[in-house]
């Protein structure tokens, strides 16, 4: 049976790179050149005072809002759809129970396949169980239909598919991604972010923030730009974001290539948390086309709670008797006795 990863044909190391969208909500969104983008209809600008003063409140607020946080636990349900540039299908649908404290961290996944015009390997009905854990040492990698444990160090495979997990799953400070001052370099001598303006979305007040990165590839320079929707009266949450892309193998003028919407909700007095989150992504095929690659849809339970208690077995990975194990960080294989 192969794992959802291996069944999109994308190595575990690569896996991250293609949930950047579901990344551009919860973790920090890179810094590069500063210009503008795109369309900034409906936009209303602001002095380059404003602007500075702008930004800097909500590096700050962001940066607060993670930094509020110091537990969390519930379950987060991924709805996803994967298509191939001829049209073939792949969906799923997983569930992530979740418990973080700290450093630990812990999600039992269960994947059911729902529709598989990838392979045979995973007919529809098939479901995948895995447990990962870190517990501040060591990430445990477990599965229980197959009894096989392995335990590595974080810059390991599992420990890279335990921290795209953690992306998915982790609701606290999601809503707030952070804007990092980012330092000059020949290729970017002005990098950063900037506001654009304001504009409201949904009914809220927010501050459109746009952060742009380059890179270099094969057929030529590319230039990546985020742009950011930031709430500024929930948390400093999130709440729409765009991906454009100009140059390299997308060729001139701007691509959308992801668009995101985030629902933000209050899980305690001015602590902002995820309801739900929506996702599109776009690729180019090979002969320049661009189509829709992958649609998601990922739901924070109710109870998903924030700075609740989060116990000692909640956070930990349990071999049973007769779990075969790879241990690499002993360089050992053996079976729990």
């Amino acid at each position: 049976m192969l794992s959802l990863t291996e069944e999109r044909g994308i190595p575990m190391r690569k896996h991250i790179k293609h949930a950047w969208i579901a990344a551009a909500a919860i973790v920090a969104l890179a810094g590069g050149l500063i210009v503008a983008v795109g369309s900034t209809d409906g936009i209303q600008p602001v002095t380059p005072e404003e602007a500075k003063e702008l930004l800097a409140a909500v590096r700050l607020g962001c940066d607060t809002a993670a930094a509020s946080v110091s537990s969390s636990a519930g379950v987060v349900t991924l709805h996803e759809w994967n298509w191939r540039a001829n049209g073939d299908l792949l969906e799923t649908e997983t569930t992530y129970t979740v418990a973080l404290k700290g450093e630990r961290y812990r999600a039992a996944v269960e994947t059911k396949y729902l529709t598989n015009e990838w392979s045979s390997a995973n007919s529809p009905g098939t479901i995948q169980k895995t447990i990962l854990g870190y517990d501040g040492e060591k990430v445990t990698r477990y599965e229980p239909l197959r009894g096989y444990a392995a335990i590595a160090n974080l810059d390991s495979g599992i420990g890279r598919e335990l921290r795209n997990a953690k992306i998915l799953a982790i609701s606290p400070g999601i809503g707030a991604p952070t804007f990092p001052e980012i330092p000059p370099t020949p290729d970017n001598p002005d990098p950063g972010s900037r506001v654009l303006g304001r504009q409201t979305v949904n009914g809220e007040d927010c501050v459109v923030v746009d952060t742009v990165s380059t890179a270099a590839t094969a057929k030529g320079t590319q230039t990546m730009i985020f742009r950011s929707w930031i709430a500024l009266q929930k948390g400093f949450s999130l709440v729409k974001a765009e991906g454009k892309v100009r140059g390299g193998m997308f060729g001139e003028g701007e691509t959308l290539i992801a668009q995101i919407e985030a629902q933000p909700r209050e899980c305690a007095d001015d602590l902002w948390g995820i309801s739900q989150v929506q996702q599109e992504e776009h690729m180019v095929d090979d002969s320049g086309r661009i189509y829709l690659s992958r649609r998601a849809t990922t739901d924070f339970s109710k109870d998903y709670a924030i700075n609740a208690p989060v116990t000692e077995d909640m956070l930990t990975v349990t071999l049973p008797s007769g779990t075969k194990v790879d241990n690499e960080l002993i360089d050992s294989q053996y079976t729990i006795p």
